[in-house]
């Protein structure tokens, strides 16, 4: 279909396309493609500008994603192009019933995770002969998590594609060998290093546990958005925890926690209402998350890769980061490390670190009920008194919504809203504490 990119990149907040993005979607329709592109790069938006350029009307393209939380952003994604296309998403956790009801109405574009797609091919809810565009997203990912099957599975039921397109950080020669790519492209944006816009530092740690330089290291940062990593789910509990005794708000983030529960903690974290995620490696990749000052590896990755993807999650399109690797005395420097990255002195251990300027609030309500940024922001505008300076980071998810409001006023918001309906509807407004 056709459309203005102009129109397109305006609609992003987006001045250009990078070097990658162009040539993804100049890319041949009549070819497969490989991409492989590092995170933080803008590879979505490269692959949904070619499936808008090579999708034929009437026909639907199938975009598989490792996982929910990067297949509700590339929803997002699509929706906040404004191309005119209809969009399913499909993940564990959903409404099926609601999904089979959107399914049947042929839609142009179906996200989802595999096992959720599989389950909706078996029950014939998904007309697989109209399918001409198969993207699968992070198929490394969709590797490592043990998805063959259900690939190969999904792959076997699309019998009229047109054109295969398989988007990674890194190659695998998996889908050549198994998804009969043969007359295809490779386009190789990837990089073994990472980005010159990130300063990397050492921390060195004086005692084996090195939850005290953490927490220094933390103060001495102050007000600025910082991920810490963690190898182990365990680890990030314990780091969340020992954080909130010595007073330093965090949110933690691992795929053992609920859905609703890693929704709250992305989106406090989002909605800048704390400034320190404490996660495993399930946030290294595929989340969009702005404005990401400092990646703290309390742990070690396990090899350089990791570290790359780790760090991409900051200095996100040109900006500037840092990165800081903690090591105690009984660690030694990955050999894969640069040899000349310099010690970090932590000049301020015992800074105070302000309160965030917004708190976050949840509301039961969302894209299912008709409920808009517009009807949220004019809700608490003449229901609370506030100002729009007053209101921050607006997220509208399927069935419920989260909205940022300054901490000073958060209390009164609550007390003054609480017996109020927005649009006609009466529903649950609290603090999104996760």
């Amino acid at each position: 279909m056709e459309a203005n990119i102009n129109d397109i990149l305006k609609n992003l907040n987006i001045s250009s396309l990078s070097d990658m993005q162009e040539a993804t979607m100049n890319q041949s329709p009549e070819k497969d493609l490989i991409l492989l592109s590092p995170t933080g790069s803008g590879k979505t938006l490269a692959y949904s500008l070619l499936i808008m350029k090579s999708l034929k009307k009437g026909k639907s393209c199938l975009i598989i994603s490792p996982s929910r939380e990067l297949a509700i952003q590339i929803t997002e994604n699509f929706k906040k192009m404004k191309i005119g296309l209809t969009v399913v998403c499909c993940y564990g956790g959903h409404s099926a019933s609601e999904e089979k009801k959107q399914l049947f109405e042929n839609p142009d574009i179906i996200i989802g995770t595999p096992g959720r797609i599989v389950d909706h091919i078996d029950k014939g809810n998904i007309a697989t002969d109209n399918i001409e565009i198969w993207t699968v997203d992070e198929f490394d990912k969709v590797l490592e998590l043990g998805f063959q099957e259900q690939i190969e599975h999904i792959y076997s039921r699309l019998r009229n594609l047109k054109k295969k397109i398989f988007v990674s950080a890194t190659f695998s020669d998996y889908f050549i060998q198994y998804i009969e790519l043969q007359k295809h492209d490779i386009l190789d944006y990837n990089i073994e290093q990472v980005k010159p816009t990130i300063t990397q530092y050492i921390v060195k740690s004086e005692e084996t546990d090195k939850i005290g330089t953490l927490i220094k290291l933390l103060h001495d940062i102050g007000a600025r958005q910082s991920i810490v990593f963690c190898n182990y789910r365990e680890s990030v509990e314990r780091v969340g925890e020992l954080l909130q005794k010595a007073k330093i708000n965090n949110v933690i983030y691992h795929g053992g926690m609920e859905q609703m529960d890693r929704e709250k903690s992305l989106s406090r974290f989002k909605s800048k209402s704390t400034y320190t995620l404490v996660t495993t490696d399930l946030a290294a990749r595929g989340l969009d998350i702005e404005d990401i000052d400092s990646v703290i590896h309390y742990h070690i990755p396990t090899n350089k890769e990791i570290y790359i993807h780790r760090n991409g999650r900051s200095a996100r399109w040109q900006a500037e980061g840092k990165s800081f690797l903690i090591l105690n005395d009984k660690e030694s420097k990955p050999e894969w490390l640069d040899e000349n990255l310099p010690l970090y002195t932590i000049e301020n251990p015992e800074r105070p670190i302000p309160q965030p300027e917004f708190s976050t609030l949840y509301i039961g309500k969302g894209k299912k009920d008709k409920i808009s940024k517009g009807d949220i922001m004019g809700f608490l505008c003449k229901k609370a008194s506030l100002n729009k300076d007053d209101i921050g980071t607006i997220i509208i998810k399927d069935k419920f919504s989260f909205v940022a409001v300054k901490t000073n006023k958060v209390r009164q918001t609550i007390k003054m809203i609480a017996n109020e309906k927005i649009k006609g509807i009466k529903t649950i407004i609290e603090l999104a504490n996760s």
